[in-house]
């Protein structure tokens, strides 16, 4: 989606939403800025995140196997991630009684959703990937 933004001495410049704006551009409007795939690049828009929503789609996993699933991600990355991914919404966090402490993580429906309507562009990436190598 593309918004004209005026500047007050420059002609008309096109700019997408969300993206970062050349110096000498007026700041985007908050309500341009919530385009909705800027709410979902919000939400998604970090190197592991699409990487645990799919592994998660898989099934519930435990805090180990989902770093050993994912492979290359610290635990302090992790431990954030999915921390933030609780706060919006697209997991859950389920601790269980005993020791050691049973900790499992599950998309809930909202996550659910979101990791299918990301297999459209994962198989978008997929083709663009095939066709520069």
């Amino acid at each position: 989606m593309f918004t004209m933004i005026d500047g007050p001495t420059e002609p008309v410049q096109y700019v997408q939403s969300g993206a970062d704006k050349p110096r000498g551009e007026r700041a985007m409007t908050e309500e341009q800025q919530q385009c909705g795939v800027n709410v979902v690049f919000d939400l998604i828009g970090s190197k592991w995140k699409p990487t645990i929503l799919w592994r998660l789609a898989e099934g519930d996993r435990r805090f180990a196997e989902l770093r050993r699933a994912i492979g290359g991600i610290s635990e302090k990355v992790l431990a954030d991630q999915l921390r933030e991914l609780a706060r919006d919404g697209l997991i859950t966090r389920t601790a269980g009684e005993g020791f050691p402490l049973r900790v499992d993580y599950r998309l809930t429906d909202q996550g659910v959703e979101l990791n299918e309507l990301l297999d459209p562009l994962a198989a978008w990436g997929d083709r663009i990937a095939a066709a520069s190598h």
